[in-house]
């Protein structure tokens, strides 16, 4: 650390703590290392797009719209086409979701950053996960 910053400013000069706001002032990330936080941040906030087919089994076996069907699960036709469009119908709002939020994430990115736009996006992608599970 800079002897000479930590005079001139205090502690928050030297850990860059001015104004309330935390920023390292030598942190640079690399391309690299940018790429990969990207393919991460895909790869776990894009689940459920992308593994929608994946989920319909699982979305069967619990039941979900099951009241759909005219028996229930005991409907020799389960998963009823009532049942199966309904769930296509989840999909279709979630994937117009998806493209909405990627407009007001750009137009974000532009006005607040790069780093603003991926942390609320990041808490959007938790809250989502937290009422799935």
């Amino acid at each position: 650390m800079d002897q000479q910053a930590w005079s001139d400013h205090g502690a928050a000069g030297a850990f860059g703590l001015e104004g309330g706001m935390y920023y390292a002032q030598d942190f640079r990330l690399t391309k690299e290392s940018y790429l990969i936080l990207t393919l991460a941040q895909i790869s776990i906030s894009g689940g459920v797009i992308f593994g929608w087919q994946a989920l319909l089994p699982v979305l069967y076996e619990k039941g979900v719209y099951a009241e759909s069907c005219d028996g229930g699960k005991s409907d020799p036709t389960y998963p009823c086409l009532a049942m199966r469009s309904k769930l296509a119908l989840v999909f279709n709002i979630a994937c117009a979701a998806n493209a909405i939020g990627a407009l007001v994430a750009g137009v974000m990115m532009d006005v607040c950053g790069t780093r603003i736009a991926r942390m609320v996006a990041g808490l959007i992608v938790c809250a989502g996960a937290m009422m799935i599970a």
